[in-house]
């Protein structure tokens, strides 16, 4: 085994140690299973939860309405997308960072079954044509949650890594399922708004993001060798959203044009 992995192998037996003194049922056989299985239940119930359903009656308006301001389509997708499960490997790997950074395992999961208190358990990515449509259907979830008295929260990201969007965070009303009985429960979802290209930088680069992630923000070795394939990621993603801004520009210099 390497140095690294008997690292990582350390921290989760770490953290995993230190939560089963408080939840001991984490440290059972078979737990993770049942964790799995419900958080892909929960994914379905959020693709229909009542924010959701709102957002897809409203989709064509709002598309109308940026069509005719803009000249240009709202989403790089006909509708709006489902939401998926999170992998336990990444449940594990951010409680991991979660208590490493306080130490203590006291709010990392909740409930006489422990349930891993998470705001992306079940999580969703809006893909914009052009960023400007990021800001804009944000706003309109936003008011639509306002309207249909729903508690939502929104968040601008915009790491040092070179990630950018916006998160808008909600509860929904979904069932634990544990040996055959059905309890209502409150789950967090996470809806992710970006740029079509800020996605496919993404999806490209997240290995390489997740090997920084949760460090020091100190600089770092790689930070200045062109030659890491994490200089070169967190580096692009800055410049994709530079492009994202100055695309946005071009198409509305464009439109001005084709009005005279």
């Amino acid at each position: 085994m390497t140095t690294q992995n008997t690292n990582n192998t350390n921290t989760e037996k770490n953290w995993m140690d230190a939560t089963g003194e408080k939840f001991p049922l984490t440290l059972e056989s078979g737990y993770w299973k049942i964790i799995e299985s419900n958080i892909f239940q929960w994914a379905t119930e959020a693709s229909s939860n009542p924010l959701w359903t709102a957002a897809s009656r409203e989709l064509p308006k709002w598309q109308t309405e940026y069509v005719a301001r803009t000249r240009a389509r709202l989403l790089s997708q006909v509708s709006l997308p489902v939401f998926v499960p999170k992998s336990c490997e990444s449940i594990k790997d951010k409680i991991s960072r979660k208590f490493f950074a306080k130490r203590d395992a006291t709010d990392l999961f909740s409930g006489a079954f422990p349930v891993p208190m998470l705001g992306d358990l079940v999580r969703t990515r809006i893909r914009c044509n052009y960023i400007d449509g990021v800001d804009y259907i944000a706003k309109k979830l936003m008011d639509l949650a306002k309207s249909e008295n729903i508690s939502a929260t929104l968040e601008r990201q915009g790491k040092i890594e070179g990630y950018y969007a916006q998160h808008i965070n909600i509860e929904i009303d979904a069932f634990l399922r544990v040996s055959g009985a059905a309890i209502p429960i409150k789950v967090k979802a996470e809806i992710q708004i970006a740029s079509d290209m800020a996605t496919k930088m993404w999806d490209a680069s997240h290995g390489l993001y997740e090997l920084t992630r949760g460090k020091s923000s100190d600089a770092q070795e790689w930070q200045w060798d062109p030659s890491d394939p994490r200089f070169i990621a967190n580096q692009l993603g800055h410049m994709v959203h530079l492009a994202d801004g100055l695309l946005v520009q071009l198409r509305d210099i464009q439109a001005s044009k084709e009005k005279k």
